[in-house]
């Protein structure tokens, strides 16, 4: 039997603190190779040093249930600025 568990990527831009949610279409694809993701599901954070002067932001993944409820208000508002978007265009 597998489990399944929804998984929400957030980044930070110094790995320690100030995470934010990441919506899946903004999540660099270095993050998602299974290697990496295998990383983050098991507790690590990530991030790549040679992007950019200064290296890319830190990921990390969460479920749904260890996410506080300040990053749940914040995925929530751009869930719902997505909706709003879509209805515009």
């Amino acid at each position: 039997m597998t489990d399944y568990a929804r998984l929400v990527i957030l980044a930070s831009k110094n790995g320690r603190d100030d995470w934010f949610p990441v919506e899946h279409s903004e999540v660099p694809e270095w993050v998602k190779d299974p290697d990496n993701m295998g990383r983050l599901v098991n507790g690590e954070a990530c991030m790549k040093c040679d992007e950019g002067p200064t290296g890319s932001l830190w990921y990390r993944a969460a479920t749904t249930e260890e996410m506080s409820d300040m990053e749940r208000i914040i995925a929530a508002h751009k869930k719902l600025e997505r909706r709003r978007q879509r209805t515009l265009h």
